[in-house]
Order: C-alpha cells, then structure tokens, then sequence
C-alpha cells in the first residue's frame, strides 16, 4: 500500500492532493530526514501535514512539532483545523498562558523563538516528527535556533523535515540543511568549505565558489525540489517591470552628502569588507523612501512615494502589496498612504495586528495597499493572491530569497489573473547597484539548486539597458 494511500485510508484530508503531491508524500513519508525544497505556492503546508499523518498512522511517531515565524501560527492552525479528529495546540501567549496549554495532541505549534527557549516543555518520552517550516531560519550553525534543532534531533527516534521554496540565499547556506538531513556526507563546516570554496578576498569573504554540481546534488539527497513552473501549468504569467525614478535635486543633494560622509569613514582607516558593506548599504537604501526625514523638509514627499500614487490610479479599484525593508519607510508609508486604507505587517506591529491587517486587506474593499517587510512577511503568507495580483518593491530585496518569496505571495495556487511585479529603482543611487548584484546572487544560487527564474535571464537584459518601456513576461 502506498504511502499516500494510507493516509486517506485514515484520515479525511480537506482536498485531494495534487498528483506531483501524492508522489512525494509517497517517495519520502516513510524517511526519518527529509527535505522538501518545494517552490512557493506548491503546497509544503499539506503535504508535510499528509506525510506525517503517514508518520501517525503506521506508528512510527507519537506527536509531531512544527516550528515556523510567528505570523504563520495562524494559517497552520487553520490547515489543520480542516482535518476531522485531528488535534493541535498553537503554543503562544504569555508564559502563564503557554504553561495552561495543552499539549497532549497530535500536532503542536509553536514559533522558532519559543523553541530553542522551551523545548523542554515537550515530553521526551513520546517520539516526534519535527516540521521546519522556512528552514533557512535554522541555515545558521552557530546559531541557537540551529543548535535547539540539533539537539532535539539527537534523539534517534525522532524524524525531521525541513521545509523551504528556496533554500538557499548563498551556497554557504547549503552546510546546515544537508547536516541535518543527510549528517554522514560532511564531516563539518571545515570540510564542506574545502569542497566548496574555491577563493576567498583579503577580508576572509568568499569570492568564488566550486563543486556547486556536486553541491546540487547532496542538497537533494532524501529530498525533493518542485517548482511552479514544472506542475502548475495552467498557472496565470508573471510580467517583472523596473521603474527606474529620479529624486529631486534637493533630495539627490541630501543623498550624495550623505553618501560622502560614510565613504569618509573608510578613507580615515576603516577597513569596508563584507558585515561594514552591507551596513552601508542599507544605511543608503533607506534615503530615497524617505526625503522628509533625511533633508528635514515639512511637509514633502519622495518621489518613490508619487510613484506609488501613479501605480495606485494606474490600478483603479485594483489592491497592491507593498515590500520594504526598513521600518522607517513602513511609518512615512503608512503616514502617505492613509487614504488608500492602508494596512502594515512589520516589525513593529504585533502579531494579532499583522493578522488583523491581513484579514482587513484580503476582506475589506476599502483596503487597497498592504505594505509588508521583506525579511519577516515575504515569507508563507498566503491568501493575497484572491484579492490581488499587483506587487511593488519599494526597495531592493538583498538576497534573492527575498524577492522569490514576495513574488510567491501572489503567484501561487489560487490566482487567477496576470501578476504584474515592479521594482522601484532611484536613479544614481545604491539601487541600482543593488539590482544588478540581485541577479548576479540568483545566477550563483541557482547553479546549487534550481531556482523559480532566474532574474536576469527573465529581464533580458532589462536592467543593464534601463529600458523603462520594455516589459518581460515570463509564464
């Protein structure tokens, strides 16, 4: 009897799984280590749900854990509430909350941050299948969250799969979920660097990278990569638009000051390698948003910000999803576009708030813009895509995960109409460096495994020729 099979056989799943779905719950349920690379909008949620509800019924664990960001408690725990006798625990609140818990169910919910604090809370006498869900959260060995995960899998009786739509931002991040899944094939970090790094520059930062080949396939050993593009034929296009922007003259003075005054700093003897770089970076990526703070102006907006005001009478009734990065441009945002009945999920919004704002933005038409931040939104989210299909980024994601991510929110199962991404990109500043370094990442990642799109093959040289006219679309 198969895999799949087994677990209809006892349990009512809310659909039937896709066939591409049926085939990895039936190549991969019964290993205790498993990782499913599946693309964005393919359905992890329900199939690692389906592949340990095989783990239950034939007995090969007792409970099974799901670790993910905190703004995806909720969706988890609405997944599974679709399954009949089933049981599960969100495990959240405050500590006197969190202790009334019960925790004598088949699935127990709870966020990384809790985990690597209060594993202990789970009874080390049952056996568990441990769900990571956005694995890239434990991609850092030295990490505590990375060494909760080792130590709870150090149990030899527990199974463990990790769930990501890309799991690589850097080939370096490829070490942590090949040692979890498959711990024989590297001794250590030492010896995957050996393999692997081919130069590296005065600093210490790698330069060149090797053996990526070889790395591909030890990423997919008891795992599996599906893309979108593969399964999801009847799946709406996606068309990718830079819009290259000018700033005013005054505010281009502010950025160009500014930009002299860090660049001093390294001129006085500073050394710039790679943790100083990307601090400079993100320093200068947060002027073009916001004009108002950096040239102390009253009462004046960006020019990112008139752009946002065209593509929103460009849209009509339409709704946008808004990515940033930073959370000063999150507040100027949310202060500009007050009369669109804007909606924000970032760092400074609370975890009942982000729910709140994105059940008012996918519910309320009056809602038309959500603005959500790249490094805690852009990931797992899903049900935007039934009310919208129209994406701006309002400032340059870092690491190609980012962008992937974002886009995934609304390019997923469930859309219906074209997906219309554009970048915002102010003219001679940092951007536009950052958006050709964007795409020289994913060329890199995607020779370690295989990719969604790569950027610049989907442009076609967009970026390189600033044509602002010319538009790709990709299927």
């Amino acid at each position: 009897m198969s895999c799949y099979k087994t677990v209809t056989d006892n349990y009512v799943l809310p659909f039937d799984l896709y066939p591409f779905q049926q085939e990895t719950v039936n190549e991969l349920a019964w290993l205790s280590r498993v990782g499913l690379w599946l693309d964005m909008g393919t359905g992890k949620t329900i199939t690692s749900i389906a592949m340990c509800l095989h783990k239950l019924a034939i007995k090969d664990v007792d409970r099974v854990v799901v670790l993910m960001p905190p703004i995806l408690l909720t969706g988890w725990s609405k997944a599974l509430s679709r399954i009949p006798g089933i049981t599960h625990t969100v495990y959240r609140g405050t500590p006197t909350q969190r202790a009334k818990l019960n925790l004598d169910v088949d699935f127990v919910l709870m966020s990384y941050q809790i985990f690597k604090k209060e594993a202990y809370v789970l009874d080390d006498s049952k056996r568990y299948a441990l769900i990571c869900d956005e694995s890239t959260a434990v991609k850092n060995v030295a990490s505590q969250t990375y060494k909760a995960v080792r130590a709870f899998m150090s149990n030899p009786n527990n199974h463990l799969l990790l769930l990501s739509g890309s799991p690589l931002s850097t080939p370096h991040d490829g070490y942590s979920p090949i040692k979890l899944i498959s711990p024989n094939i590297y001794r250590n970090l030492n010896q995957y660097e050996q393999v692997h790094v081919a130069e590296r520059d005065f600093f210490g930062t790698v330069t060149q990278w090797r053996n990526l080949e070889l790395l591909h396939d030890n990423l997919l050993v008891n795992s599996k990569r599906i893309l979108k593009e593969d399964v999801l034929k009847d799946m709406p296009e996606v068309t990718y638009s830079p819009i290259y922007y000018e700033l005013d003259s005054k505010h281009m003075k502010t950025y160009k000051t500014l930009c002299e005054q860090q660049l001093l700093k390294f001129e006085n003897g500073e050394k710039l390698d790679a943790t100083n770089a990307s601090a400079l970076f993100n320093a200068l990526q947060q002027v073009p948003m916001n004009r108002e703070h950096f040239t102390q102006e009253d009462g004046v907006e960006s020019a990112g910000i008139d752009l946002v005001h065209e593509i929103m009478d460009e849209l009509g009734d339409g709704k946008l999803v808004i990515f940033t990065n930073y959370r000063m441009t999150n507040r100027a945002l949310v202060d500009k576009l007050a009369k669109y009945g804007v909606v924000a999920v970032f760092g400074e919004v609370s975890a009942s708030q982000q729910q709140q704002a994105l059940d008012r933005f996918i519910n309320d038409p009056s809602c038309k813009v959500i603005l959500l931040q790249l490094r805690s939104s852009a990931f797992g989210l899903d049900g935007l895509q039934a009310v919208c299909s129209d994406i701006l980024f309002a400032e340059m994601p870092l690491v190609p995960a980012w962008f992937h991510q974002a886009v995934a929110r609304l390019h997923r199962v469930g859309q219906t109409k074209p997906v219309t991404v554009r970048v915002a990109i102010a003219e001679k500043t940092i951007q536009e460096r950052l958006w050709l370094l964007l795409q020289d990442k994913d060329s890199i990642v995607n020779m370690c495994v295989r990719g969604p799109l790569d950027i610049r093959d989907a442009l076609m040289g967009v970026a390189e020729s600033r044509t602002n006219e010319m538009e790709v679309t990709t299927a």
